[in-house]
C-alpha cells in the first residue's frame, strides 16, 4: 500500500481524489489551504499554499520521508483580485519544484492539467497529439496549464514517472457559485427561473470530478505513465438547465430569444476529447451521467 502526498485536497477534484485513494492508501497525506471536511482515518493535514515559496526541505517535512507518489490536483483558478502573477505562481512555478522534489525522492507524479491546453478547444474528437497553444481558451489559467505540462515534459525526460490527465469540464461538490452548473442548480433548488439564450444547442463535455478521481488511482494503481484526455458526456445549455429543474424538482426554463442584428452563431461543441487511449490502457469506463452528478450535488447541498 502506497502513501501519497496529496495538494489540493480540500478543493472540489481534491475532496473526490481524496475520498478515492484513502480508500486503498496505507496513508494519505493532505496538503491545502484549508482541512479537508471529513478527514479520513488514513489521513493527516497540513496547511500548504501553492503561493508560497517552500524549500525542498519544508515538503520533507510534511511528507515525513515516507510518501511515494504525488497527486498534484491543486490550482488556483481566475477569480477576483487573482492577478496572472499570482496565478503562475501557484500552478505554474509550484510544479517546478514540486517535480524536482518528486524527482529527488523517486515519487510518480499524478497531475490533473486541462483541456484548455488545446489549440482549438472546439474541434471534434480532440486527442493527445493535436496541436497545443499557450494561448488557447480559458485565459491565462489555460497558459498555465500549458507551462506546466511543459515543465513536466523536462522532468520526465529527467526520469521522473509523470502521468498527466486533461480531464474535459469538471463539475461536482464544492465548484465555484459563478460557475454555470453551479448557478442553474441553486437557481432550481431555489425555484427561480433559468433563463437561457441562443445558442440553445452550443454543447459542453462535462466530467463529474468523482470520474476523474476514479481514474487517478487507477493510474496510481498500475503505475502508468504519458497524457491522457478524460472526458464525460457532451450536453446542450438547454439540458443543463432542464435537468438542474428535474433533479431539483422545481424551478422553471425561460428561453430569452434576444433578437440581434448579429448573424446567428453556428454551433459548435467545446473540449469534445477523445479519450480512448486511457479507456484502453486502464480499462476505465466509469462515467458518471449529469443527473446522477447533479443529484449528488443536491443531497451535499440540501
Amino acid at each position: 500500500m502506497k502513501t501519497v502526498l496529496l495538494t489540493g485536497a480540500s478543493g472540489m477534484l481534491g475532496r473526490y481524489a481524496l475520498d478515492q485513494i484513502s480508500k486503498v492508501a496505507k496513508r494519505v497525506i493532505c496538503l491545502s489551504r484549508t482541512r479537508p471536511v471529513n478527514l479520513p482515518a488514513n489521513a493527516v493535514w497540513y496547511a500548504f499554499d501553492l503561493i508560497n515559496r517552500y524549500s525542498l526541505d519544508d515538503i520533507d517535512v510534511f511528507s515525513e520521508d515516507d510518501a511515494d507518489e504525488f497527486w498534484h490536483v491543486g490550482a488556483l483558478l481566475p477569480g477576483a483580485n487573482i492577478t496572472d502573477d499570482v496565478m503562475f505562481d501557484a500552478n505554474v512555478r509550484s510544479v517546478q519544484w514540486l517535480a524536482q522534489y518528486a524527482l529527488k525522492k523517486r515519487l510518480a507524479f499524478r497531475f490533473v492539467s486541462g483541456s484548455t491546453v488545446y489549440a482549438n478547444p472546439y474541434a471534434m474528437d480532440i486527442r493527445e497529439d493535436d496541436d497545443l497553444s499557450p494561448n488557447g481558451f480559458g485565459g491565462f489559467y489555460g497558459s498555465s496549464n500549458f507551462f506546466a505540462e511543459k515543465i513536466l515534459e523536462y522532468y520526465a525526460q529527467q526520469g521522473l514517472r509523470v502521468t498527466i490527465l486533461r480531464p474535459s469540464s469538471i463539475y461536482g461538490s464544492g465548484i465555484s457559485a459563478n460557475k454555470l452548473i453551479a448557478r442553474y442548480l441553486t437557481q432550481a433548488m431555489n425555484d427561480q427561473e433559468i433563463i437561457i439564450t441562443p445558442p440553445l444547442d452550443q454543447s459542453f463535455n462535462l466530467i463529474f470530478a468523482e470520474d476523474v478521481a476514479v481514474a487517478l488511482a487507477l493510474a496510481s494503481e498500475r503505475d502508468i505513465t504519458g497524457t491522457f484526455n478524460i472526458a464525460g458526456f457532451n450536453y446542450a445549455i438547454r439540458d443543463i438547465a432542464e435537468t438542474c429543474i428535474k433533479v431539483a424538482a422545481a424551478g422553471k426554463l425561460v428561453v430569452d430569444n434576444v433578437e440581434t442584428d448579429a448573424q446567428p452563431k453556428p454551433v459548435t461543441s467545446l473540449f469534445d476529447l477523445d479519450d480512448s487511449k486511457i479507456r484502453r490502457a486502464l480499462g476505465y469506463d466509469h462515467r458518471t451521467t449529469l443527473h446522477d452528478g447533479l443529484m449528488s450535488m443536491a443531497r451535499e447541498t440540501a
